[in-house]
This record gives structure tokens, sequence and C-alpha cells, in this order.
């Protein structure tokens, strides 16, 4: 039986494949509720990496984007940049980072480390 840190440790390892695909393509919110509903327990994780996403869009490591969708919904669509993937790639502490309940302090000291 996996235990309860080693559980963690695999559904951040599924995010970060997520965000290291993400390179060059617009994700819509629809994939992150698939997520969720495969696996209820990635909700406080994708809530990080929300927030991530917001701060990497202010370091310009990805664009976020929200347009009007059908039935008056909005989507959230977000591309992580090349260089943001990068940089998600060669740094684990800053991925390490992108799940910490306090994101933005968090991101920031692990970015300049």
């Amino acid at each position: 039986m996996i235990d309860a840190s080693k559980r963690k440790q695999l559904r951040r390892l599924r995010l970060l494949q997520w965000l290291q695909h993400a390179d060059g393509e617009w994700l819509a919110a629809p994939l992150l509720l698939k997520l969720l509903l495969d696996d209820p327990d990635l909700r406080p994780e994708l809530v990080n990496v929300l927030r991530s996403l917001i701060w990497l869009e202010d370091q310009g490591l990805a664009d976020v984007k929200v347009v009007d969708g059908l039935d008056d919904e909005s989507t959230t669509f977000a591309r992580i940049t090349e260089w943001g993937n990068d940089f998600l790639s060669a740094d684990m502490a800053f991925v390490e980072g992108i799940f910490h309940p306090n994101c933005g302090e968090c991101l920031e000291v692990s970015a300049d480390a």
C-alpha cells in the first residue's frame, strides 16, 4: 500500500508532467477539471498550480488569459512559454516551490536559489 507522502509525490509528478507538456499549447480549464475528476485528491495541488501559473505569467514565463466560453461561462487558458518550460525542467527547487501552500513567497525564494 502506498503511504500518504508517496501518494502526494505521485500527484505532484502528474501535475509537473502536465505543466511540462504545456509548452506552446493553450490548455483549457476543462483539462484541469478532468484531472480533478480523475483524482479528487489533486484539488490542493491544482489550486497551487493555478496560483503558480499567475506567478509565472508575472515573470514572463507563461501566458494566462480568460475568454468568454459557451453559455456565458469564462474559460481559463494557460500556456507555458518555451523559456518557462526550460526553467521548470531545470530547477527542481523551483518545481517543489510550485506546490508550496504559500506559493508566491516560495517561488520567489526558489527562483533566486
